[in-house]
Order: C-alpha cells, then sequence, then structure tokens
C-alpha cells in the first residue's frame, strides 16, 4: 500500500471516530461542574436530603407533623383538669371495686384474687396482697379495710398500712357488697340478706331480711337503702325487716347521703328521694344506663355505660359531664371533689374531680 493511501485511510478512521464520539456524547451527556455557591464559610451549610425535595414528600411530610401535633394535644387534655380525669394507672386485670380513706385507695381485682392499694395524690401503688379467690367488694371503715369475697365466703379485715388480714369471718351465701355504718354490713344475694357485724368482735349480730334477689346497697345516716327485684327497700340499722319504698321504674343502683337517696333505674334515669318521707323530688336524665354511683356528704356522682362521668352536686341541680373515660366504669368512690373509679374493661384505676 502506497504512503498516499496509507494517510487517507487513517484519515477515514479518524473521521469515523470523531462521529462516534459526537454519538456519545449526544445520547449520555455529561453534566457540566456545578459553580460554587457564595456563603459564610463560618457558618455551616445545611443541605436538604434529596427525597425531601420532592413536593409530595414535603406535604406528607408537613401533614404528618399536623398530626402529630394534634394527636399530641389530645393526648395532653386527656390527662388535663379541662377533661376532669386527672390521673390513670393499671390496676391489675380485672378491678371491679375502689374504696378510699381520703389517702389511700384499695382496689379488688378480681383476677388475681389480690387488693391493690394506691396513694390518692400519685397514683404510685403501696402493696398487695392476696386475698382469696374472688373479691367482689371493698370498703374502709373504723380504721380498717374490709373486702367481701364470694370466691370462698369470707369478710377479710385488713390493715391499711400494708395490707396484713388482722381478722375473717364466714358470710352468707353469694356475698356480692359491704358498707360500713355502726357496722359493718355485708350483702347477700344466695340467703337474701344484709348482714351486720360487729367490727371490734368481728360477730354477726344484726340480720336483715324482707328483701328479694338483693343487688345492691348503701349507708345513709340513719338507716340502709337496698335495692332488690328492681325495688327499693330501707332498713333500720337495728337490722329486721325491711320496708319498701315506694318508686316507680325498675330500680338498679343506690347511693345516700344526709340530702337525699339517689337511685337509678334501668330507663337511665336518676331519682333524687327524700330520705324521711320516701318520696322522689327530682328525676334526671342521663347520658345512658348507669353502671355505678356513689354519694359523698354533699352530691353524687354517676358513671354510665358509654363512659361519661356525670355529677350532680345536690337534688334538683342540672348534671354536669365531668368526663368520658371511654369505658364503662363499674365502681365509683367520692371523696370531697376527687372521684375515684375503676373499669373492669379498660384495668383502670381513673382520678378525677368534680367541678368546684
Amino acid at each position: 500500500m502506497s504512503h498516499d493511501n496509507n494517510v487517507d485511510l487513517l484519515a477515514g478512521r479518524a473521521a469515523r471516530a470523531r462521529e462516534d464520539l459526537g454519538r456519545v456524547t449526544t445520547l449520555r451527556p455529561v453534566p457540566p461542574p456545578r459553580r460554587a455557591r457564595t456563603t459564610d464559610r463560618s457558618a455551616p451549610v445545611r443541605r436538604v436530603p434529596r427525597v425531601m425535595r420532592s413536593p409530595v414528600v414535603a406535604a406528607l411530610a408537613v401533614a404528618v407533623f399536623v398530626l402529630g401535633v394534634l394527636v399530641g394535644i389530645g393526648s395532653v387534655r386527656n390527662r388535663s383538669l379541662d377533661s376532669g380525669i386527672l390521673a390513670s394507672v393499671a390496676a391489675g386485670d380485672r378491678p371491679v371495686a375502689v374504696a378510699t380513706d381520703g389517702a389511700t385507695i384499695w382496689v379488688a381485682d378480681q383476677a388475681t384474687g389480690r387488693i391493690l392499694a394506691y396513694d390518692v395524690d400519685s397514683l404510685r401503688p403501696r402493696w398487695a396482697v392476696d386475698v382469696g379467690p374472688r373479691p367482689v367488694a371493698v370498703a374502709s371503715g373504723f380504721g380498717a379495710v374490709w373486702v367481701v369475697d364470694a370466691g370462698d365466703r369470707q369478710l377479710r379485715q385488713l390493715a391499711p398500712a400494708d395490707g396484713h388480714e388482722l381478722r375473717k369471718a364466714n358470710t352468707s351465701l353469694d356475698p356480692i357488697a359491704v358498707v360500713t355504718t355502726d357496722r359493718v354490713w355485708v350483702l347477700s344475694f344466695g340467703n337474701a340478706t344484709a348482714d351486720g357485724y360487729d367490727p371490734v368482735a368481728l360477730k354477726q349480730d344484726r340480720p336483715g331480711r324482707g328483701v328479694s334477689s338483693p343487688t345492691a346497697i348503701a349507708a345513709g345516716s340513719d338507716q340502709l337503702w337496698i335495692v332488690g327485684g328492681g325495688r327499693l327497700y330501707r332498713l333500720p340499722p337495728t337490722g329486721g325487716d325491711a320496708t319498701r319504698v315506694s318508686v316507680s321504674g325498675s330500680i338498679e343502683l343506690v347511693a345516700a347521703n344526709q340530702d337525699a337517696v339517689w337511685v337509678t333505674d334501668a330507663d337511665g334515669i336518676l331519682l333524687t328521694v327524700d330520705p324521711s318521707s320516701g318520696t322522689v323530688t327530682n328525676r334526671v336524665a342521663l347520658p345512658a344506663r348507669a353502671t355505678a354511683i356513689s354519694a359523698g356528704p354533699v352530691g353524687a356522682v354517676v358513671a354510665t355505660k358509654d363512659g361519661t362521668v356525670t355529677w350532680i352536686a345536690r337534688p334538683g341541680s342540672e348534671p354536669v359531664v365531668v368526663t368520658h373515660t371511654g369505658a364503662a366504669v363499674t365502681s365509683l368512690a367520692l371523696v370531697g371533689r376527687r372521684v375515684l373509679g375503676t373499669s373492669p374493661d379498660s384495668g383502670l384505676l381513673y382520678r378525677m374531680e368534680v367541678p368546684a
């Protein structure tokens, strides 16, 4: 091959190489170098992650942030005075009864057969003791804690400081409730009796009779009030035969203080009964069917099936909603403005406060 031919061949190859290089750079362009930004080198440069540069992702992030703020505010309000709930704490597996002396709270946990003690101000646990197979009721009085157990038919007297058992006594069949007046009274469904026990000797000495299928009991200022078979009865503190009080409706729950007897019926109505005459003085519609009731020296508090807790300051007063717990409260204790309640559904002990 001549020299001129070699030159022509090399020139042709060079031309094709330039064309191929141009085609490659056109299909996959090399990005130009970025210009350096003029910044204050003394301050750190905050780089935004590449994924956050998407408008959709940024909008989602803002929405999640706002939702988190709203949820956080709701949680705080649930624990604020605005909602009526000051605090709540887990109280065993199935808390069914609550009592207090104003300094300590005692809860009967039916699932574990224990009595749990809490500080009333902080709700911190103080002690827990095994008492029996199925504690169903608890009360405070005479410097002791009184527990009724339906599993072994025992009335137990516990020391408030540490829960150790001081004494115990047999009860009648199917005990369901306990209250204190000048005696410790145990209501028994099986025998259809209200039995009074001397708190010193712990002996049964005052039987109460004449109530069919008893389900609830309350201690008034000078007599006991019992619900049985949907009817209201009064029992003198000396025991004996109970007397029926004429109240319309199917009565379910009862509480009492010196001003009134407070009863609820199956239709979700709260009735106030004059303790002297036995006449109904007022009727109030509740948000739902009542699940618990308690009366203090002044006023009464009622829990309903929908989780509402309602306060009535005095007979004839407008009801005021204290809070919505979100679960049915089945036991209440009222001391001053403080309300204590337990829910077997949520497993919680609630500390609430009624309006001043």
